[in-house]
């Protein structure tokens, strides 16, 4: 799908740093042991850090016991050490030491697997396509909140510039979509093609992270100049509307560690049920019983567990209460302080993938779904909202007008699917002439970033 030519890639070069415009990695085919990526430098951190906070509460001999043995009964003790971390989030923590297993097979199925509620979780993805999709891309602004996991995004460079954004994410749903049409053992389909494709990606993407030191990967992932034209108004609103995290509140925030490993994945399955489960109505989705949701998330326990996350690291294990109760734990206290700190490169990035969707769905809006979202969330957004020009308000009455009310209608729904469907086919089967209208849209958008960076070098 990437089809830029050698002039493109200089208009594109305006959203990359000077350190990522001299080209990605060679790829490489080498496979390796992923054990060994562990740092034990981040153990050791994780550790030191645990004896200045609990001191006092830690066995006396302590400091006298191995590494391993230190981290082994930190974590096992997570209720003890850890009671600002929600109880229904302290798997989290031992999982952050946990690489993505990479040895987990595609082709097995897990003992607890059941398949025809698997197959009911892909029939409700299918029959509420358009508002997953939805739930999907502004979930985006919520992943994107995590620093060290939107660095990885950055250094990926992938989609900091809206054309490889809308690349991206729409190679991604479309990628989701199989999973949700297809077996994804059948080593035949195309969503054990994909399956396999990600799990690749996420291993190459893991050895170029574990190649760096701590200062590389923040030198790397640095956005000079980011385009971040409403961070100040968005951050006055979040301010009077989030609470500032707890002291070991939340293990992505708490130490560092490289690579994608078990915590990032799972809480990256968050962004794919975490505000379905909780909010359906919010996406349209209106006739649904629990007995649906907890097929969706039986879905997504299996994608999860084909994508190496380990059983009990695993975000949608358990009862759909239990899904409920870690999704809203999550979002109020992870993702809500993390909301009231966020960069100039959380805006950058978010604006870059809507920016880039426009192309292709054509009533995509940066700030009418940033607005949405936090309505869902219960945030008081009122210079946000007064942000808005007359047109956005008119699209934002009409999102909250449709998905509250219209799709009730199942035809309003059958509709929605299948312009999305159509919208996913023609990026899916997009060629260099039909790609030359998105990248002349994303070259207007650039350059009104090349005037940001000619200003600031002027000062």
């Amino acid at each position: 799908m990437d089809t830029l030519s050698s002039a493109e890639r200089l208009e594109e070069s305006s959203f990359l740093s000077p350190q990522q415009s001299s080209g990605p990695d060679k790829p490489t085919m080498a496979l390796f042991n992923s054990k060994n990526l562990n740092d034990q430098n981040d153990v050791i951190n994780f550790v030191k850090m645990c004896q200045q906070k609990c001191k006092s509460e830690l066995p006396e001999d302590f400091d006298l016991w191995p590494i391993d043995q230190q981290l082994d009964h930190l974590t096992s003790n997570v209720d003890k050490y850890f009671p600002n971390i929600p109880a229904s989030l302290r798997f989290i923590l031992p999982s952050v030491f946990k690489s993505q297993d990479y040895e987990q097979s595609v082709s097995e199925k897990p003992d607890w697997l059941d398949m025809a509620k698997f197959r009911r979780g892909q029939a409700f993805a299918l029959r509420y396509f358009n508002g997953i999709c939805l739930a999907h891309m502004i979930s985006l602004f919520e992943v994107f909140t995590f620093v060290d996991g939107m660095k990885t995004l950055i250094l990926s460079q992938k989609s900091n510039t809206p054309y490889k954004a809308s690349q991206r994410y729409m190679s991604t749903t479309i990628r989701v979509k199989h999973w949700y049409e297809e077996d994804p053992w059948d080593p035949k389909t195309r969503a054990h093609q994909d399956i396999q494709a990600v799990r690749k990606m996420h291993l190459a993407m893991r050895r170029k992270l574990c190649s760096y030191d701590y200062n590389q990967i923040d030198e790397n992932s640095k956005i000079p100049y980011a385009f971040c034209p409403m961070l100040k108004t968005f951050t006055e609103d979040l301010r009077d509307s989030c609470s500032e995290t707890k002291d070991l509140q939340c293990p992505y925030t708490m130490m560092r560690t490289k690579g994608i490993n078990q915590g990032e994945m799972s809480g990256t399955q968050f962004a794919y049920v975490g505000l379905i489960v909780l909010y359906p109505k919010k996406f349209g989705i209106h006739h649904v019983s629990d007995h649906d949701l907890d097929a969706f998330c039986h879905l997504w326990r299996a994608i999860g567990y084909l994508l190496g996350i380990e059983d009990r690291h695993n975000f949608c294990q358990g009862s759909l209460q239990d899904v409920q109760r870690r999704s809203r734990d999550f979002i109020e206290y992870w993702l809500k302080p993390n909301l009231h700190t966020v960069t100039p490169e959380w805006e950058h990035m978010s604006m870059c993938v809507f920016k880039g969707m426009r192309y292709y769905i054509p009533m995509t809006s940066y700030k009418v779904y940033l607005l949405y979202l936090c309505d869902i969330l219960d945030l008081k957004m009122p210079r946000l909202h007064k942000y808005l020009s007359w047109l956005e308000n008119v699209v934002y009455v009409f999102y909250k007008f449709l998905f509250d009310y219209a799709t009730m209608l199942p035809f309003i729904t059958n509709v929605l699917n299948v312009y999305m469907c159509a919208r996913l086919n023609l990026a899916e089967n997009y060629g260099p002439k039909r790609n030359f209208g998105a990248k002349e849209y994303n070259k207007s958008y650039e350059r009104k970033l090349h005037e940001t960076v000619k200003f600031h070098k002027s000062m």
